[in-house]
């Protein structure tokens, strides 16, 4: 799914934030702006009354841009909000960017405005928000919409989840419990993604990760754990490539329990199966190794 974003005049407007953090969201703007053009299809809208509007205390965008000895702004931070000289400019009315534009999305494209603080009256789920929520969560979001089959729904998940290795056989085994539980997939996956690699200690304790996993983790009534029985052993075992291009069978024992549908259908018959990551395969990233039934 493609995705159109666009910037208007309240994406910049000043809210008191500090100096530091405006830099902040500066920094992390420019970066995803770039990550969000390299993906085929994205565009990106700045409409051209964006230029006056007051970024910090009686600086606006323009003043910064033409004349940046005078900001207060540091000068590699100016260098990064150049990018928006390189986008497309709109003139729609802002009223046709937030009441037409931002519901008309459909499993072929998405709508979205990016801002450095919530806009109000614009539906949260059409913001990439800077320092609350971020680009991954706004396409997850439209992906829980728009899964479209299994194969493709995997395909963007090895997207949005970038700290998530996926298996292949993924895409065989989620077809057991898709569509039904697309959404309650990608939240369990979403905390998994999100949570787990601060979760961990140093030096490693999988136990105490776990602890510390579980009481962040948003869960259905059932914490992750491991599987505890080592019968299973085999059926959890899945074979991964390292970066030697070499086979190796990696156990995936851990587990997040899908307890409810998209329905709130309980079932005890759904499964996230995991491994906490190796080094030597996809750089330490955690290895999906099944989502689906129960094994």
């Amino acid at each position: 799914m493609k995705a159109n974003f666009f910037i208007i005049p309240e994406s910049f407007k000043y809210s008191g934030d500090s100096q530091c953090n405006i830099e902040d969201k500066l920094k992390n703007f420019a970066i995803d702006l770039q990550r969000i053009k390299g993906i085929s299809g994205n565009h990106i809208f700045c409409h051209i009354d964006v230029y006056g509007v007051e970024i910090i205390d009686s600086e606006t965008i323009s003043d910064i841009l033409n004349d940046p000895n005078s900001s207060s702004l540091d000068r590699d931070i100016i260098q990064q909000l150049r990018i928006i000289w390189e986008l497309q400019e709109t003139s729609d009315s802002i009223d046709d960017i937030c009441k037409v534009y931002l519901p008309s999305h459909n499993e072929e494209e998405c709508y979205g405005l990016i801002a450095f603080n919530q806009i109000e009256d614009i539906s949260p789920e059409y913001q990439l928000i800077y320092g609350i929520d971020g680009w991954f969560k706004f396409k997850r979001y439209f992906l829980g919409i728009y899964p479209q089959n299994a194969d493709f729904f995997i395909d963007e998940c090895k997207i949005y989840f970038e700290f998530l290795y996926f298996h292949e056989d993924n895409k065989n085994s989620v077809k057991r419990i898709f569509p039904s539980c697309v959404k309650k997939i990608i939240h369990h996956l979403s905390e998994l993604n999100d949570k787990f690699p601060n979760s961990k200690t140093s030096p490693y304790n999988r136990l105490n990760t776990l602890d510390n996993f579980n009481v962040q983790y948003v869960h259905d009534g059932q914490a992750a754990s491991p599987q505890g029985d080592i019968r299973k052993k085999r059926d959890l075992t899945f074979v991964f490539l390292n970066k030697e291009n070499c086979s190796e069978n990696v156990y995936c024992e851990l587990h997040l329990k899908i307890s409810h549908d998209d329905r709130n259908v309980f079932s005890n018959d759904r499964r996230i199966y995991f491994h906490e990551g190796i080094k030597q395969i996809q750089d330490g990233k955690i290895l999906i190794g099944h989502i689906g039934k129960h094994l």
